[in-house]
């Protein structure tokens, strides 16, 4: 069998049933395709002198799949996909690769975005990966014929493009949507799964529709008219992550949401929308939990005066930072101070027995 340069849905799919035998294992020209236990999928090894890693590939149920991709090429490489008929989420946590069709669109993979685009039949995009680049990301496969069956969304809550491209089966082009902490987490799972066989299907096949669900609330947001592409670009992007890092790295002299915005460069509106769909929080809140956690750190591992704490994440007065403290942890800066220093003294003593023996 050999692995051309060449990815196909169908092949892809057909792999699943030539390796239907138990520890099926079939030789190609870059490595080896092995099956996943339960023939659930498959799992591809790069021969040394190709990749260093491997990529799965699981037909989760039929119209959704899934491939899970965590290798470095060791030398230039370009690849040719044709999905045709698919809806394809690659959600990148680490790595870049350009991305060119024959229409000429030009986009890229990267890190910290899921680049969401459908194919219609004949039509490819290639895909071009750097040496000794860490690639990290999950691929999620959506039938456009099943699509409703897959995910149970109705077609008038989803982004515009993704409902023309169910609809009428026109293509759609390439676009990144930044990834928010809801698709980062699954994707995260999806990639650390420790279940086997039929609990990881059904483990991965909840993951795979939470990840698309989360791409495309984001999708339709974010490309909704008072929220266009421009709206919430790159740029946008980088600003509500200095935004962010501000808040955690200035806890004694916390802005407020205005003062944040002008900080940044955005509008109160372009922040909030921002942070709930990039950080799942707003940008109030999650200050306020970085204070707080930054705060039990403090009480728990330093000798600083609770009160000397309470200025340090940004409280002028004790009685708003206890309280503050309580309702989040459901225990009083003092009582914790008590717990961690009992059980330091206990630690210290179990030392000095076992030191004394």
């Amino acid at each position: 069998m050999r692995a051309s340069n060449l990815i196909h849905i169908n092949e892809l799919i057909a792999s699943v049933s030539d390796l239907a035998d138990p520890g099926a294992k079939v030789r190609l020209d870059n490595g080896w395709r092995t099956q996943i236990p339960g023939g659930y999928g498959f799992r591809h090894e790069y021969e040394e002198t190709t990749a260093r890693g491997a990529w799965e590939f699981r037909l989760l149920r039929p119209g959704l799949s899934i491939a899970i991709v965590n290798y470095a090429v060791l030398e230039e490489a370009r690849r040719r996909h044709i999905m045709e008929n698919y809806l394809v989420l690659s959600s990148v946590l680490s790595g870049q690769s350009s991305i060119t069709d024959k229409l000429g669109t030009e986009g890229e993979l990267t890190k910290g975005y899921c680049t969401v685009y459908g194919h219609v039949a004949g039509q490819a995009i290639e895909t071009l990966y750097s040496p000794d680049q860490p690639l990290k990301w999950v691929s999620i496969f959506i039938d456009r014929n099943v699509f409703n069956k897959v995910v149970s969304i109705e077609p008038d809550e989803l982004p515009r493009p993704v409902q023309e491209f169910i609809a009428s089966n026109r293509s759609m082009t390439p676009r990144n949507i930044p990834l928010s902490t809801a698709a980062l987490s699954a994707t995260n799972d999806i990639l650390h799964c420790e279940f086997e066989g039929g609990y990881a299907q059904t483990y991965l096949h909840a993951k795979a529709v939470e990840l698309a669900c989360s791409i495309l609330h984001v999708q339709r947001v974010t490309e909704d008219e008072s929220y266009s592409e421009s709206a919430f670009s790159g740029q946008h992007i980088r600003k509500l992550k200095i935004a962010r890092r501000r808040l955690e790295e200035r806890l004694d002299d916390p802005l407020n949401i205005s003062e944040l915005s002008d900080y940044v460069g955005l509008t109160r509106q372009q922040l909030q929308a921002g942070f709930r769909l990039l950080f799942d929080n707003t940008a109030g809140r999650l200050r306020d939990k970085i204070r707080m956690k930054r705060a039990n750190e403090l009480i728990q591992f330093t000798d600083i005066p609770i009160i000397q704490v309470a200025l340090e994440v940004g409280y002028d007065h004790h009685s708003s930072f206890s309280r503050a403290f309580r309702n989040e942890f459901g225990i009083s800066p003092t009582d914790l101070r008590l717990a961690a220093q009992r059980e330091q003294t206990r630690e210290e003593v179990v030392s000095v027995h076992v030191k004394s023996e």
